[in-house]
């Protein structure tokens, strides 16, 4: 019902209540910076699985199998 907009314009308080009910300004908020910390996070993945691997290339856990 809240996304049936009347044909009159719509009232200053009618729209903060809409915005307070699905709290859009809080949503706006976390929006633009989610994306930067969300690629920070896979960078920061990838770097860390780029030195865990290099770290396991140069130690001898082949050699120290039994069979």
């Amino acid at each position: 019902t809240d996304l049936n907009w009347p044909e009159e314009p719509i009232y200053k308080e009618y729209r903060e209540a809409i915005k307070a009910k699905y709290q859009i300004d809080r949503l706006m908020k976390k929006r633009p910076n989610s994306r930067i910390s969300i690629f920070a996070k896979i960078q920061a993945a990838e770097e860390n699985l780029a030195q865990s691997q290099a770290g396991e290339n140069n130690s001898d856990f082949d050699e120290e199998i039994p069979f």
